[in-house]
């Protein structure tokens, strides 16, 4: 009995700073609640999960089923065009002269090279108009837009 007695003594001690401290007690309290949510949780979606791979399965069951009644109609289809075809067709069809091929598109040639004058080693600009134009251009001939003065209302 030592070790019940022993047990029971520390219980009592835990229930004694329980009451010398109710948070302590609400965060227990809120723990075990929170325990309590997840495993109602997790067993709901183990649920759903389990109803949702069961109605997958039934699914690709009924269309394997319907794939093979497709084949096997296939199958029958093909067996009796086989025999909806006559002798003297089969052989007008075999005498028959071979549609002509299709030709390849023509291929487009190649594009001319360009001229000495526009083929240069560093690039340089050409002039927009006949005149020819230094580039880059003096700072006089583009100004820079001057913002002006806010005017007083």
């Amino acid at each position: 009995m030592g070790a019940l007695e022993e047990g029971g003594k520390a219980v009592g001690n835990v229930v004694d700073a329980m009451r010398s401290q109710p948070l302590a007690i609400a965060l227990v309290l809120m723990n075990l609640g929170l325990l309590v949510y997840l495993y109602y949780y997790t067993s709901r979606i183990t649920a759903r999960t389990e109803t949702t791979a069961q109605a997958l399965f039934e699914a690709n069951n009924k269309l394997y089923a319907q794939f093979g009644t497709i084949v096997k109609d296939a199958n029958a289809l093909a067996e009796k065009t086989i025999h909806c075809i006559l002798p003297e067709d089969a052989v007008r069809l075999l005498q028959a002269r071979p549609p002509a091929p299709v030709e390849a598109p023509a291929r487009p040639q190649a594009p001319a090279p360009l001229s000495p004058e526009r083929q240069s080693f560093p690039p340089k600009w050409l002039p927009l108009s006949g005149d020819e134009v230094e580039w880059p251009l003096p700072p006089e001939s583009t100004p820079l837009p001057v913002p002006r003065p806010a005017e007083a209302q």
